[in-house]
C-alpha cells in the first residue's frame, strides 16, 4: 500500500519515490501517463548495480526470466473509488542493506564515497569512560552499558551486522559528506578519534600516572612527612589539571558524537521531480538549551535535485550557510532490522521485531549543528575549560 498527499493521482504524477504504508520506499516508472513498473530497493539496487533478471540453468546455455530481480511489471491496473490497485508480476522486495553496510561499503571500511565519515563513527569507548562521561565508579556494570549506548552510532540488535542506534522503528534520510568534506572539516579543528584517543593517553600517561604515584606515595607508612605540604600543593595541581583535562575531553567526544548524529534526519526526503519550499527537518542532534532537537533546512527544486542546509544564523536570524546539494550517490535505500535473534544459515525461529528505512544521499561539504568561530575552527567550542563545560552542558548526549 503506498501513501500520497493526495494531491496527485499517482498515475499522472510526476515523482518516482514513494513511501508504503510500512515505510519501506518503493520507486515507479510510468509510460503514457500509467505506471508500468514497481521496484522495491533491493530491485532499484539490482538495477543499479547491473544485476540482471535471468539465470542459466545447468542443462545448457538456455537463460530464463527470474521475476522480481531486477523490476516488478504492472500486468493489470484496477482503478477504485479511493485509489488505484496494481497487480504486479512479482513482489516487492525491501533493502537488504543495513546503513552500515553501505557505509563500510560491504565491510570493507575504505569506502570511496563514506569511508572518512564512517571513521567518526567508531567510538573509542574507554576514552568515554576515562573522561568522565561514563563514571564508572558510581555505576553497576549494567548501568555502565547503558550509558555508553548513548554514545554509539552503531549498536548490535540482532541484524544481519549493526543499526544505527538511535533510530526508532521509523523512516530517515542520512546526508553523508564526501571523504574530501570530512578531511576539509578535519583540518578546521573537527575532533577525530585518533585524535581523542591520543589525547586520552597522554592523560593516562603523564597525569593519571603522576597523581595515582604520588598519592600512592603519600599512603605509604614511611612517607616522610615534612614533604606533605609540597606534595599536596602537586597533587591539588594534578588534579585540576585531570579536571580541565577531562573538559575537554569531554567536548571533544561530545562535538564529535553530535556532528555525525546532526546528518542524520527524521523522516526519507527523496531528491525527486517535484519541488518544495526551504522546510525543516529535525535531526538527532539534540540543544539541552532551546529544549529542541537541532534542525536542518530542505529544499527540493525539483527535476531530481535535493539542497540541505544547516540551521545556524547570524545575529539577525538569518541563515548563515550554503545550500549543499545531493550529488554521486544519491537516493540510495538501506534498512536497519532487528531481530529475536541473530539470522545465520537458516531463518528458522527469527522474528524481526522491528525496522527503520533510510535514504543516503552525499552532499559536497559538512553540516554543523553550532555556529563555528570567525574563521571557521571547530576548536572555539572548546578552546578554554569553561567553553568545554559550557558547550557539553548545552548539548550532552540523549538516549534515545
Amino acid at each position: 500500500i503506498v501513501l500520497t498527499d493526495g494531491s496527485e493521482e499517482i498515475n499522472s504524477g510526476i515523482d518516482e519515490y514513494y513511501l508504503s504504508k510500512n515505510g519501506s520506499p518503493v520507486k515507479v516508472t510510468r509510460e503514457g501517463g500509467h505506471v508500468v513498473r514497481v521496484q522495491g530497493p533491493f530491485q532499484v539496487e539490482n538495477e543499479k548495480n547491473g544485476i540482471e533478471g535471468f539465470i542459466s540453468p545447468d542443462n545448457g546455455n538456455v537463460y530464463s526470466e527470474v521475476k522480481g530481480l531486477q523490476q516488478n511489471k504492472v500486468v493489470e491496473e484496477q482503478n477504485m473509488a479511493n485509489g488505484t490497485t496494481y497487480i504486479l508480476d512479482s513482489p516487492l522486495i525491501p533493502s537488504a542493506r543495513s546503513v552500515y553496510n553501505i557505509l563500510t561499503d560491504n565491510n570493507q571500511f575504505d569506502s570511496p564515497y563514506y569511508g572518512k565519515f564512517y571513521e567518526l563513527t567508531e567510538v573509542d569507548e574507554d576514552a568515554v569512560k576515562h573522561c568522565g562521561l561514563v563514571d564508572e565508579q558510581k555505576l553497576t556494570k549494567t548501568q555502565v552499558q547503558n550509558e555508553l549506548k548513548k554514545y554509539r552510532i552503531f549498536v548490535d540488535e540482532n541484524g544481519p551486522d549493526y543499526n544505527v542506534q538511535f533510530f526508532n522503528n521509523y523512516n530517515y534520510t542520512a546526508f553523508i559528506p564526501t571523504n574530501e568534506a570530512v578531511e576539509e572539516a578535519i583540518s578546521k579543528g573537527l575532533p577525530t578519534w585518533d585524535e581523542i584517543t591520543r589525547d586520552d593517553s597522554l592523560m593516562q600517561a603523564n597525569v593519571m600516572h603522576e597523581l595515582d604515584s604520588l598519592r600512592d606515595v603519600m599512603k605509604a607508612n614511611d612517607y616522610n612527612e615534612a614533604n606533605r605540604d609540597a606534595d599536596q600543593l602537586r597533587v591539588d595541581q594534578l588534579v585540576e589539571e585531570a579536571h580541565n583535562d577531562s573538559l575537554l575531553l569531554q567536548a571533544k567526544i561530545t562535538y564529535l558524537i553530535n556532528f555525525v548524529r546532526y546528518h542524520f534526519i527524521d523522516n526519507s526526503v527523496f531528491a525527486d521531480q517535484s519541488a518544495f519550499a526551504s522546510t525543516d527537518y529535525v535531526t538527532a542532534s539534540y540543544d539541552n538549551k532551546k529544549g529542541l532537537f537541532c534542525k536542518v533546512n530542505i529544499r527540493r527544486p525539483g527535476g531530481g535535485q535535493l539542497e540541505v542546509q544547516d540551521a545556524n544564523t547570524d545575529a539577525s536570524g538569518n541563515y548563515t550557510s550554503p545550500w549543499l546539494p545531493v550529488e554521486g550517490q544519491v537516493n540510495i535505500m538501506a534498512r536497519d532490522i532487528s531481530c529475536n535473534k541473530r539470522p545465520s544459515n537458516t531463518m528458522n525461529g527469527v522474528r524481526i521485531e522491528g525496522s527503520s528505512f533510510i535514504v543516503i544521499h552525499q552532499i559536497p561539504g559538512v553540516l554543523n549543528h553550532t555556529t563555528l568561530s570567525a574563521d571557521g575552527r571547530y576548536d572555539a567550542a572548546w578552546a578554554s575549560p569553561a567553553d568545554a563545560r559550557k558547550y557539553v552542558k548545552r548539548y550532552a548526549i540523549r538516549a534515545k
